[in-house]
């Protein structure tokens, strides 16, 4: 079947190759009957190729990316090659496993496909595509962390010896696996019956029992919003931020983001222009960024509170009722979202229910380092100035030990220096950045920069984090992805 005709055949046709490659797979994990001239071995092969391959870069290769990331709109495939050509010569493949490592969790991880023509990893991209067979196997849902055992039935090598897989997805449910140049490589893991001479096992014999084969094949239906893993990927969490959202560049930043998977997508705020009304979500925010909207976690800006109790940011987010701050935590940190629009929410101040909730927050935390978001800047050197009605939160933060505050309102990046909310720099302070470059108009800087604002860039882009284990990594990157600030540091 070929995949050349327009975006929808070809979406049709990335599912079937899908498909066809989970059967392959599970056909060479499965046990067969060893018969009487020989005795069955498991050999464990290494992939010889992957890449993801994405619509929204067609002409581009990701063959050297450390994730095969599988998602239905825009779609994102994953494509797998094994090579099984010592295996010909002297046994028979009774059954075959396929194992990945999954990275980033999902309800609905993907189908497996067969693939029919040939691919090289550092030439495919989206134009190129190969061609696949129908799927073959239906994932259900994939935890990060873990590692997931597909069988595959009717696995034959292709005339050059290899054994060639996609990944892909039908809906709304971006699903990564780790490639073969992470720690936890794709493995497929051949039962074999040797007819005279011992296999070769390029990279161990692992037991594929370890990790049950998925039994349930649920059709990808809506766009479900799960709680991110407390389970840091390999190499830890990373997420990327942005705020005031969808002006002229609303498309540009959320193909940057997508771009550079992340697995948290934070949002502090103004989504859509100009009153945050469903209608306004729907025709702005989210033809652009729907797409990752079961990764996205936001808080309301100035502009959602346009409509009376936030209601569309509640309504397309599934906030139905409650207060419109939360926290969460995932990849060892805690993440708190405030709502920084202190008239709307009954105040920032002592006594106040946000506030109060803030504090008791605070104290129950259990995980080691701690990103706050909301919208009003605390410190800005932008025309609206610092957001002085955050500084009590700023304060019981800092005392707390929260290491990040991400923001936005004034539309440009700025990245300060660790202080207190008196504006004293201090190592144990709060580092804030200032993201609000998603896509509205841009603002220009004050004459004179605050003392421990470090950067300040006024163009559109993204903030990167990677959060490890103690200590964190950033980078922002402006709209051709080129890195613009970066730096690393530990938590408090």
């Amino acid at each position: 079947m070929a995949m050349r005709a327009n975006p929808a055949v070809r979406r049709a046709a990335v599912a079937a190759v899908i498909t066809l490659f989970v059967i392959a797979a599970a056909a060479i994990s499965a046990s067969g009957d060893p018969g009487s001239n020989g005795h069955s071995q498991l050999v464990a092969l290494g992939p010889s190729g992957d890449a993801t391959v994405r619509e929204l870069y067609p002409d581009q290769n990701f063959g050297s990316g450390e994730r095969l990331v599988v998602d239905g709109l825009p779609q994102k495939v994953g494509l797998l090659t094994f090579d099984v050509s010592s295996l010909e010569q002297n046994v028979a493949i009774n059954s075959t496993t396929l194992r990945l490592f999954v990275v980033d969790p999902s309800p609905s991880g993907g189908f497996v496909s067969i693939v029919t023509s040939a691919w090289t990893e550092g030439s495919v991209t989206w134009l190129n595509l190969p061609t696949a067979d129908p799927a073959i196997v239906e994932l259900g849902d994939v935890e990060a962390g873990t590692w997931i055992d597909i069988p595959l039935e009717g696995l034959t090598p292709n005339d050059d010896g290899t054994i060639s897989l996609m990944l892909w997805s039908a809906g709304r449910n971006t699903a990564a696996y780790a490639s073969r140049e992470t720690a936890t490589p794709p493995e497929l893991v051949v039962d074999v019956k040797v007819n005279g001479r011992p296999v070769p096992s390029p990279t161990g014999t692992p037991s594929p029992t370890q990790t049950p084969s998925p039994t349930e094949t649920p059709s990808p239906t809506g766009t479900p919003s799960p709680s991110p893993t407390t389970t840091p990927p390999p190499g830890g969490l990373r997420i990327a931020a942005a705020a005031d959202l969808c002006g002229p560049d609303c498309d540009q930043v959320a193909s940057l983001v997508h771009a550079n998977d992340p697995q948290l997508v934070i949002m502090p705020g103004d989504l859509a222009y100009p009153d945050g009304s469903l209608q306004n979500y729907m025709t702005s925010f989210d033809p652009a960024w729907g797409s990752m909207r079961s990764i996205e976690r936001s808080v309301p800006g100035n502009h959602e509170w346009h409509t009376a109790n936030a209601q569309g940011w509640r309504d397309y987010f599934g906030v139905s009722s409650g207060p419109t701050y939360r926290s969460f935590d995932a990849g060892g940190w805690h993440f708190i979202g405030i709502d920084s629009n202190c008239t709307e929410v009954g105040g920032c101040d002592p006594g106040s229910a946000m506030y109060d909730w803030l504090v008791d927050d605070l104290a129950s935390m259990t995980e080691g380092c701690t990103i706050a978001f909301y919208h009003h800047s605390t410190f800005s050197d932008g025309p609206h100035g610092d957001a002085t009605k955050t500084l009590p939160l700023w304060r019981v933060m800092d005392d707390a030990g929260v290491d990040i505050v991400l923001s936005g309102h004034d539309h440009a990046y700025q990245r300060f220096a660790p202080q207190t909310a008196d504006a004293v720099a201090d190592p144990h302070g709060i580092r804030e950045f200032v993201v609000g470059t998603g896509g509205a108009g841009l603002y220009a800087f004050d004459s004179t920069p605050q003392p421990n604002r470090v950067v300040g860039i006024s163009e559109h882009g993204a903030l990167f984090l990677d959060l490890g284990g103690g200590s964190y990594s950033w980078q922002w990157k402006d709209m051709s992805g080129t890195v613009r600030d970066s730096g690393q540091a530990d938590c408090v």
